[in-house]
């Protein structure tokens, strides 16, 4: 067998020997090293070329050897993807699909071909640069602007959807095996991703049938949503979960107590169900115990649990499992569903309702004008058409993230730090957001280490998710 494995500056011999690299007449080297910085999962660019070379470093042109290439060992388990063995041509071998998944500094590139004497790369780094982020309970996920999901926080029911169900991790990492996503959503014990293609898959807890594979089983790793439906977009939820599918349909799967999957009974599904109205819908928040969708006209209906005027219809406390409007008449571009409360965004203002704003439609932060919104369990965050972050509502363990006491209440307070944010994502005790230049940055509770700043310990500002 021919070849070996290196471990650090040792060598391994297919015999099981070990030492340093025995001398040759030849030697391996990088003439087309990685770059000084990548992003995660994409392929080096320029693509790694290899030469094997004589004695004097002259490229031996006639060499059609197979040269391999891996990573020095890394401390926090990076692994490389690609092709990773490669026949030279002309006396060059080249890798055109390599990639690092775990974000870090110092990582090199090792390149082995026998009877030859070893290389090492120069040092490089891998960087996540983030489009979007999700925050819900105890765990995190961002897509990458590659479309790469990355997960943090805690993992006993899979929910970091890296395949291994166990701990939590207090740094990103790869989830779905690198499966690329347009979009990423996080719930209670989940997480799912909605491709290019409109398949949405998901992972995580599955107690009540909200991961939508047609059983109540846990997955580790992402299992696609059944149906043959083509999705624009998809909310996870607490228990439950709904999409859009292409030409306006609502659809939703999961726990149905309250009637929050509006079909019209209160029975629990595994597969998607239709929304009854006959609604077109431009989008779908789900949490808690009901659900909202904004229809294409601007429009916002709720359906489910609806205490303390959970649907925004006047309060009248009703359960309904079809979709009723939200009272007042007002258009909105978007919204967000939370534990206790809905907020949503107008052509203006931001507008809430529900038990976190005394069941009353409540408008929030006048003179401030939000382009995104979310909400959590307690707490709310959007984003100014400036970019600046502004929380309000609870703040047990500050995940308004003022920086300042932890003092509750409905008048909206900055974002500490000076930070310019293109979204905020509120869960229940903690927020993340993602800055223009694609850094992502949490805040508030960290137990299970869901703010991936490498520890578990809670902060009331912006963190940086380790890099």
């Amino acid at each position: 067998m021919a070849g070996g494995l290196a471990i650090g500056a040792i060598w391994l011999t297919a015999c099981g020997d070990a030492g340093t690299q025995p001398p040759s007449s030849g030697r391996l080297a990088f003439i087309t090293q990685p770059p000084a910085i990548v992003e995660g999962t994409v392929p080096l660019a320029p693509a790694v070329r290899i030469a094997i070379q004589d004695a004097g470093g002259n490229t031996i042109v006639d060499a059609t050897n197979a040269v391999t290439v891996a990573l020095t060992a890394t401390p926090r388990g990076g692994t490389l993807s690609g092709t990773t063995t490669e026949n030279a041509v002309a006396g060059v071998a080249t890798f055109s699909d390599l990639g690092v998944d775990r974000p870090r500094g110092g990582y090199t590139l090792v390149a082995q071909a026998r009877d030859f004497a070893s290389a090492t790369s120069d040092t490089f780094r891998v960087k996540l640069t983030f489009a979007t982020i999700s925050a819900d309970s105890v765990h995190s996920c961002g897509l990458t602007v590659s479309g790469a999901a990355y997960c943090w926080g805690d993992n006993s029911d899979g929910e970091l959807g890296d395949g291994i169900a166990e701990a939590f991790s207090t740094t990103p990492v790869l989830a779905a095996n690198g499966r690329k996503f347009a979009g990423v959503s996080v719930g209670w014990l989940d997480g799912c991703g909605i491709t290019t293609v409109g398949a949405v898959y998901c992972w995580g807890s599955d107690y009540f049938g909200q991961l939508g594979d047609g059983d109540s089983t846990d997955q580790a790793m992402p299992v696609p949503v059944a149906g043959t439906h083509v999705f624009t977009s998809h909310s996870a939820g607490l228990l439950h979960a709904c999409g859009v599918v292409t030409g306006g349909a609502g659809y939703c799967w999961g726990n149905n107590v309250s009637g929050q999957l509006g079909s019209g009974d209160t029975v629990s599904s595994t597969t998607p169900v239709a929304v009854a109205g006959g609604l077109t819908f431009s989008s779908i928040s789900s949490n808690g115990y009901h659900t909202c969708g904004v229809t294409t006209n601007h429009a916002a209906y709720c359906w489910g649990w609806n205490i303390n005027n959970a649907l925004g219809d006047s309060g009248t406390e009703t359960i309904s499992t079809t979709p009723v409007p939200v009272a007042g008449g007002l258009s909105f571009a978007t919204l967000s569903v939370g534990r206790n409360g809905t907020c949503g965004v107008t052509t203006t203002a931001v507008y809430c309702w529900g038990s976190s704003y005394l069941g009353a439609l409540t408008q929030i932060g006048s003179g401030l004008s939000f382009a995104t919104v979310s909400s959590g369990r307690y707490h709310t965050c959007g984003v100014t058409t400036g970019g600046t972050g502004y929380c309000w509502g609870g703040d047990q363990f500050g995940q308004r993230g003022d920086s300042g006491a932890v003092v509750s209440g409905n008048t909206p307070v900055r974002v500490a730090g000076g930070l310019t944010f293109t979204v905020i994502s509120a869960g229940i005790m903690h927020s993340c957001g993602v800055t223009p230049s694609g850094a992502a940055y949490c805040w508030g509770n960290n137990d299970y280490g869901q703010l991936g700043n490498g520890t578990t310990t809670s902060t009331t500002g912006p963190a940086p998710v380790t890099q």
